[in-house]
């Protein structure tokens, strides 16, 4: 019966996240806002068409269906994971909204995310060289490391040969951060 009870839960947290405040508050200001700039119906997509005050309302309205979404869990189950679970499908129901054909959010600021990882390799630097710039595979950026050729400081028993070729060590992928808009 719990089982039963948790499920429903998510399926109420998925449905009160899909719920497009974005798009219904566009609407009462008589503006489509799927048909303006990024097509997304979040709040920075919506101060950037609409201005302050339809964007704090759907900021307001978002977050007020993921902390409903939770409550609601709590109240049909009252199991901790329910709580967790249901705000968990809220904010996947927010990004793909079934009401909007699974619209919602999207990929942005891809120069921060080359940035941070550009960031990391710096810190890798005794580990391994970067070969190449970060690229997108997808939604995600990655970057191929190959061994350092720097001598290390430890004493070594022999001499150590050069590699002919550097071959890649790793390959680190980073998701892009998002943004809602």
């Amino acid at each position: 019966m719990q089982v039963v009870l948790v499920v429903a839960a998510v399926v109420v947290g998925y449905m009160l996240g899909s719920f497009p405040s974005g798009y219904l508050i566009s609407k009462l200001w008589g503006v489509d806002i799927l048909r303006h700039h990024s097509g997304r119906t979040g709040g920075t997509n919506v101060f950037r068409v609409l201005g302050l005050l339809p964007a704090l309302l759907t900021g307001a309205l978002d977050v007020g269906k993921g902390a409903l979404a939770v409550w609601a869990a709590g109240q049909i189950s009252g199991l901790p994971i329910a709580e967790v679970l249901a705000g968990a499908a809220a904010i996947l129901g927010h990004n793909f909204s079934f009401a909007l054909r699974f619209r919602g959010r999207e990929m942005a600021y891809q120069d921060l995310g080359r940035a941070k990882l550009m960031k990391v390799c710096e810190a890798l630097a005794d580990v391994g060289a970067v070969e190449g710039t970060p690229r997108m595979e997808g939604r995600l950026m990655g970057i191929v490391l190959a061994p350092s050729t720097k001598k290390k400081t430890l004493p070594k028993p022999a001499p150590e040969k050069e590699p002919a070729e550097k071959t890649p060590v790793a390959t680190i992928v980073v998701p892009s951060p998002v943004r809602n808009g």
